[in-house]
């Protein structure tokens, strides 16, 4: 760096993390460096440093140097860092990223949708790797811990994608004491460098290098065991020391013993208007010459002149700061509240954003303000409007709080207003606070009913969502109260188990939505009713689904209040279709709607359609789609609170690693998921983890632990009333199982079921596994001309319905039969075929199994024991080691021993043996069923 400045003395480490940080080359490396420690240590110089070394090697600078008082302010950090570069690159960013950043950024009027965080993010991410083709770019934050949430967010963003070997890197100082918010949360980005108290020596150098003198050695010892080697406390020290009448007055007076107190004696020396002029700069978020003179009239300047003379500000154009952070503190905390409160009283007079004026305004108060609690909900707006959720829950809880004790019906909406806000923003923990105050002050009735309506949203404790719907539900007095508490109880009671409960609520929530003129809320029960018709297997209500479409034709708006609702009912309706195996529609509708939310900042709501979204593409077929939409909802759903969601977004995982063959991790989610739904109570996700696990061990060829889970997953579905099994899909992997077990009364029956449900909705999928089923079943029963034609009924629904897997599995059937009925040359063709699907998406396991069909073709003689099913092969074991036929129905197979016996003769004709001493001289020569 050329000659080393006086502050750096003694930081030879940190320089050198800095330089290897900043050095040009190829290679991963973390993205950002953090420069933490306690105030004054010297984080700031190093920053600094930093900034000039990064000048030195051409990079293009981007900087921010937020402070306390732009914590709150949205996207003040950002309007520093891009907003002078953004005209440059904006016509290279795609269209919805510009307008999103500029909405933010002030530059433009926000529309009728607030722009979403993520849109931003990915706005700043664009910005980033624009600039970095024109060459390197570092983003340096000075105070890191002052920098406003919607910043941060996109920052944290951006820094988790750019890669250790893209042209942009991030420098932060950040205070590891006080308040503030913690550095940005991508440790595995980060790298770390502690700075910390400065050496004896060091501390000489740096108090010389700045009085233009030394200090003799006691005096220096004092100073430095005063302040811990902290270089900045140091300085003062030494400047009062100087002030108090040189050093050997230094070594008989007490020492400040604090900082603070430190501060406070050296603002003292500064003349009485100055401190005052020094207060209007440490109020004001961003102060200028031009804005003091406004403020306080032509003499700012000159009343400012002192502390520029005594190093206690920064003149930059027309910018002013001061020259440490701590400075501007200690002024802030040093003025009596009834000054502070005048400065800011008279601040809001002259300051033009309307934003900061509303801040001035608050910190001019002394209580509630009926004026300034109206200012503050329209600034909570205004913040949610640009895209910031978390500026405008805080600002509307201050709206809430500063309203006068006599204005209760204001009071209340906007406590609702915040608690939504919090709820936006995704502070789980918040809006249960403030919804449970807000209840605390609730008028009995539609009030009372609200409040507990919002609590039923995620419950904490042993309450459940059904208890706080109960009590909401006995409080609504209104007919809009009371069809919102029934459109809310409708998926709890259904979750909970009972199907028919839930109808029951779904309809009387139409009655009174058919009274109301709100096409939102009829819309919503109209699909709700559509919803759970077709669960009790009462097919596809198109009818209903017609009204709906009409409803959303008739209000075309994207205002807010109605996009909340449209959520429940865009996936009620996509689920309608996916259940008909309608694919297109649905994946159209929820494709749509997710777009919606991401425009509107939604962030609460993104995490349920994500979820949809996945299992949707999880029936479809679209596994790693299916797998990017679960991981992108659990990363939201965490960040958000949203712990329900998270553990509705382990059944697409789980799905995805069972189909793909991840047995381990398939098996440790579903059972996570299995946990988490028994202690919830929630039968829908009981049953589609069961689904899953009964699924994976016919995939590992665990027969009878497949029938197991699945068994008890039928069940569960029972218990709960549903019917629709193109919804529940895992009855055809129970058939399957049942077949390979040879309890092939049982799987008739289930079949024949099956058969009932596709001729009752002609759904495709029902269609397909039912065929499907019967050719195995067939197949089981030795007529190979009933399976072939059975199972190319399958193949040919199934072709239409377009899922790869599906086909994979029909193909495999066929390929066995045709093995078994000894068309050798189509068997192989068939699997062939078979195998390649299954290859082609990545189905380990199934082609495993398919391979193991091919091995069998070619060179068999009559009685091969690889010409046995499953089943056949293990009652041939048991009996051939001397088992009974009672003994193998009872205690090894839990089967009928008529259907042992019936086993037993088509292994014997398989064989051409007769006996069981035959059988078993058949094993000892050779013939081994392994």
């Amino acid at each position: 760096m050329g000659t080393l400045q006086p502050e750096l003395v003694g930081r030879d480490a940190e320089l050198e993390a800095i330089e290897r940080f900043l050095e040009p080359g190829e290679g991963e490396r973390p993205s950002a460096l953090v420069l933490e420690g306690e105030a004054g240590i010297g984080k700031t110089t190093l920053w600094r440093a930093g900034l000039a070394l990064a000048d030195e090697c051409s990079c293009r600078v981007l900087v921010a140097r937020p402070t306390s008082t732009e914590a709150e302010m949205p996207f003040a950090g950002l309007s520093d860092l891009i907003g002078d570069v953004l005209d440059e690159i904006a016509h290279q960013l795609p269209v919805p990223q510009r307008q999103a950043l500029e909405v933010a950024l002030l530059l433009t009027e926000p529309g009728s949708t607030p722009p979403q965080p993520g849109t931003i993010a990915a706005a700043v991410l664009s910005c980033l790797r624009e600039l970095s083709r024109q060459g390197p770019v570092l983003v340096a934050v000075d105070d890191a811990q002052w920098l406003d949430s919607a910043s941060a967010t996109a920052l944290e963003f951006a820094l988790r994608r750019i890669g250790g070997n893209e042209r942009v890197a991030f420098l932060f100082s950040w205070r590891t004491d006080g308040e503030g918010r913690p550095p940005l949360n991508a440790d595995d980005q980060i790298q770390r460098v502690h700075v910390g108290p400065l050496s004896l020596g060091a501390l000489h150098r740096v108090i010389t290098a700045h009085l233009g003198h030394a200090l003799a050695r006691p005096v220096l010892t004092r100073v430095h065991v005063v302040s811990g080697g902290n270089p900045f406390f140091a300085l003062e020290l030494a400047r009062v020391a100087e002030q108090r009448g040189g050093q050997s007055a230094a070594l008989e007076l007490p020492l400040p013993a604090s900082l603070a107190e430190t501060l406070r004696e050296r603002l003292d020396a500064v003349p009485a208007d100055t401190r005052d002029t020094l207060l209007t700069v440490a109020a004001l978020a961003t102060p200028t010459l031009s804005q003091l003179e406004t403020a306080l009239g032509p003499s700012a300047g000159l009343r400012l002149a002192p502390a520029l003379e005594a190093g206690m500000l920064v003149l930059e154009d027309d910018r002013v700061r001061f020259s440490h952070p701590l400075i501007g503190t200690a002024v802030y905390a040093e003025a009596w509240p009834e000054r502070r409160r005048a400065c800011h009283r008279a601040l809001a007079e002259v300051v033009s954003d309307a934003d900061e004026q509303v801040r001035h305004l608050a910190l001019s108060s002394e209580g509630p303000d009926a004026e300034l609690a109206g200012a503050l909900e329209e600034a909570a707006f205004r913040a949610r409007q640009r895209g910031a959720p978390e500026a405008a829950a805080a600002l509307g809880e201050q709206s809430w709080r500063a309203t006068p004790t006599g204005e209760y019906d204001n009071a209340w909406r906007r406590g609702v207003l915040a608690a939504e806000y919090h709820l936006q923003s995704g502070d789980m923990y918040r809006f249960r606070e403030l919804t449970e105050g807000l209840l605390a002050t609730a008028r009995p009735g539609d009030e009372r009913s609200m409040a507990f309506g919002l609590l039923s949203i995620e419950p904490v404790g042993e309450e459940t969502a059904l208890y706080w719907l109960d009590r909401a539900l006995a409080e609504a007095e209104s007919t809009h109260q009371r069809q919102s508490v029934e459109s809310d109880y409708v998926t709890e009671a259904t979750i909970g188990g009972d199907l028919a409960e839930g109808t029951r609520h779904a309809r009387e929530a139409l009655r009174l939505a058919e009274q109301l003129d709100d096409p939102a809320m009829l819309a919503d029960a109209l699909s709700m009713v559509a919803r759970h018709e077709q669960l009790l297997g009462l097919g596809l209500r198109r009818d209903l689904l017609a009204r709906v479409d009409a409803l959303h034709e008739l209000r075309q708006t994207d205002r807010l209040a109605e996009t909340v609702g449209v959520v429940r009912t865009t996936v009620a309706v996509s689920g309608c279709l996916a259940t008909a195996d309608e694919f297109a529609d649905a994946r159209s509708r929820s494709e749509a709607l997710q777009h919606l939310l991401e425009r509107q900042a939604l962030v609460q709501s993104l995490p349920e359609v994500l979820r949809f979204r996945a299992e949707l593409e999880c029936l479809a077929g679209d596994w790693e789609l299916a797998d990017d939409l679960a991981t992108t909802g659990d990363e939201l759903a965490e960040q958000t609170g949203r712990d329900a969601t998270r553990g509705d977004l382990l059944y697409p995982r789980a799905f995805v690693a069972a189909h793909r063959g991840l047995s381990a991790a398939a098996r440790a989610l579903a059972l996570e998921g299995l946990s988490a739904a028994e202690s919830r109570n929630n039968h829908r996700n009981m049953l589609r983890h069961l689904s899953i696990l009964g699924f994976l061990d016919l995939s590992l060829n665990d027969l009878s632990r497949s029938v197991a889970y699945l068994e008890r997953a039928a069940g569960v579905a029972t218990a709960a009333g549903y019917v629709e099994p193109n919804w529940l899909r895992f009855h055809d992997n129970l058939s399957e199982a049942l077949v390979g077990l040879d309890r092939l009364d049982e799987a008739e029956a289930l079949i024949a079921w099956l058969d009932e449900r596709a001729l009752a909705t002609s759904y495709p999928w029902t269609l397909a596994t039912a065929a499907r089923g019967r050719g195995q079943l067939l197949a089981a029963r030795g007529d190979f001309d009933g399976a072939d034609l059975a199972l190319r009924a399958a193949l040919e629904v199934g072709d239409a319905l377009g899922n790869p897997f599906e086909l994979g599995r029909t193909y495999l059937d066929l390929g066995r039969t045709s093995r078994r009925a000894r068309r050798r040359v189509q068997a192989r063709e068939l699997l062939n075929e078979a195998l390649a699907r299954f290859e082609a998406i990545g189905a380990v396991l199934w082609a495993e199994t398919t391979r193991r069909e091919l091995g069998r073709i070619s060179g068999r003689r009559v009685g091969d024991p690889g010409e046995l099913t499953d089943a056949e092969r293990r009652i041939a074991e048991l009996v051939a080691a001397g088992r009974s036929n009672k003994e193998v129905a009872a205690a090894a197979l839990h089967l009928s021993v008529k259907t042992v016996e019936v086993t037993l003769t088509r292994v014997y004709r398989k064989f051409d043996v007769r006996s069981r001493a035959e059988l078993a001289a058949r094993f000892a020569g050779g013939s081994n069923i392994t």
